[in-house]
């Protein structure tokens, strides 16, 4: 997640640890995962409120660890073509959301 890994660190002031936490507001908005916090809520928190975000994180994020990595490995200049089933053993419908992360001169 791009906004992870803009984060500064050490936090050496205030406006280091907001900038910190609009990046995480910001890289839960990347990931879709809808929670009402703001980066000045962070900033100044209220105990009831963190303990209830770090529930929410808790039950959430094991979701988006991956459960493999498809390699698109070929020589430069040769075009390469995988086709994808995804299946869910839920019965109800499950949309899924796909993307694809590199260099813009591949995708």
């Amino acid at each position: 997640c791009h906004h992870v890994s803009a984060m500064k660190f050490p936090c050496t002031s205030e406006d280091h640890v907001l900038s910190n936490n609009q990046n995480i507001v910001l890289a839960l908005q990347e990931v879709q995962l809808q929670y009402p916090v703001t980066a000045s809520e962070l900033t100044h928190p209220n105990p009831r409120d963190n303990m209830l975000f770090v529930l929410f994180l808790f039950q959430n994020l094991p979701h988006y660890v991956p459960k493999t990595t498809i390699v698109f490995s070929t020589p430069l200049g040769v075009n390469l073509t995988k086709n994808i089933e995804l299946s869910s053993p839920a019965k109800k419908t499950i949309t899924f959301l796909c993307s694809s992360h590199g260099s813009s001169d591949f995708i």
